[in-house]
């Protein structure tokens, strides 16, 4: 596996151990989200991609889905950790901005944003 790669995972578990130590438990708050939203199905939009997570926590159920975010880096990290997991076709990652979509009204069956809301200008548009 590439050492970008690898050292991408190795950010990115430490990065998780570290805001679990401030109570903030990504898998267990993905998990709950994922949980509450069964039965998930039909195309999924997922509305700031991040670093990956939910991304690639819907990937390893088996989900094809869109994921959109506005940050380049981001979604340099986000794709580090498909591949890590060999997860990258099943995600299509998209540059786009959450304020101005791209898409045609009712594209998606399911969308998520999970801690991006306050990323937004205007959230409410």
């Amino acid at each position: 596996m590439r050492q970008i790669v690898l050292e991408n995972h190795r950010r990115n578990l430490a990065r998780q151990k570290l805001y679990k130590k401030f109570g903030c438990d990504i898998e267990k708050e993905t998990k709950f989200i994922f949980e509450s939203a069964i039965p998930i199905s039909g195309k999924i939009l997922e509305i700031g991609t991040g670093k990956g997570h939910s991304a690639t926590a819907l990937a390893k159920k088996g989900f094809s889905l869109t994921s959109i975010d506005i940050s380049k880096s981001e979604h340099t990290f986000a794709a580090l950790n498909l591949e890590y997991y060999n997860l990258q076709d099943k995600v299509n990652l998209l540059i786009m901005d959450a304020e101005h979509l791209d898409f045609e009204n009712e594209s998606f069956y399911f969308i998520f944003s999970i801690n991006a809301l306050h990323h937004f200008n205007k959230p409410f548009q």
